[in-house]
């Protein structure tokens, strides 16, 4: 879904490089001790670099789907001790058996208000930061201009949306708001996106949960 997860397909990589190498060092201290032994070290260094990253990775799944016990599981998986990082797998296990697919968000409106044009929508679930910066997945099957965008039951609008054009295909665009302090941490808000479609001016809603 184009989310920032890549760290743990890196750990996974890495994690079957230690496994061979690992495999080889055995191999190898047969004919010579001191090369096997080095080809341990390495794959063993190895392999505590890709427990990290594969933590981190399960972390970042958790922290994008907002479910607590895979993050907690990501964070003592990371931690390279065997038994810790044991446990955290099995909180990971336990965790992404939570996580459900999110379904697209398109909530009634009133029929005097613009439609959503059937071939923009939101994919998965937004998240607005701290720093004001609010990150939503977007399908179009067209090219489409995003003029503005803003939170509703607020006065929030958008100071910045970039990128300003949507490609046919998913989208991952970052809206700026200034000053969110005044929203709800984990609470959850409808962005109203307005874009031009061909010259036609619609709206899109998008749902986003507030996580500085």
């Amino acid at each position: 879904m184009g989310r920032d997860v890549g760290i743990g397909y890196t750990g996974a990589t890495l994690y079957f490089v230690a496994l061979i190498i690992l495999v080889l060092g055995v191999l190898v201290m047969i004919a010579s001790p001191i090369c096997g032994l080095g080809l341990l070290v390495l794959g063993g260094i190895i392999g505590v670099v890709s427990s990290i990253l594969i933590g981190v990775g399960f972390y970042k799944v958790g922290e994008i789907y907002n479910e607590s016990t895979t993050k907690i599981g990501g964070i003592l998986a990371a931690i390279p001790i065997g038994i810790i990082s044991f446990v955290g797998y099995i909180i990971v296990y336990v965790g992404l058996g939570k996580i459900k697919p999110m379904p697209t968000i398109q909530p009634q409106i009133p029929l005097s208000q613009p439609s959503y044009p059937p071939q923009i929508y939101q994919v998965g679930q937004g998240i607005i930061r701290g720093d004001g910066n609010a990150r939503v997945s977007l399908y179009s099957a067209t090219q489409a201009t995003v003029l503005s965008a803003r939170i509703e039951g607020t006065t929030l609008a958008s100071a910045n949306i970039n990128p300003a054009v949507l490609q046919p295909g998913q989208n991952e665009i970052t809206i700026k708001f200034d000053n969110v302090s005044s929203l709800t941490p984990g609470g959850s808000y409808m962005i109203t996106i307005v874009v031009n479609v061909g010259g036609n001016i619609s709206e899109i809603k998008a749902n986003a949960i507030y996580q500085p």
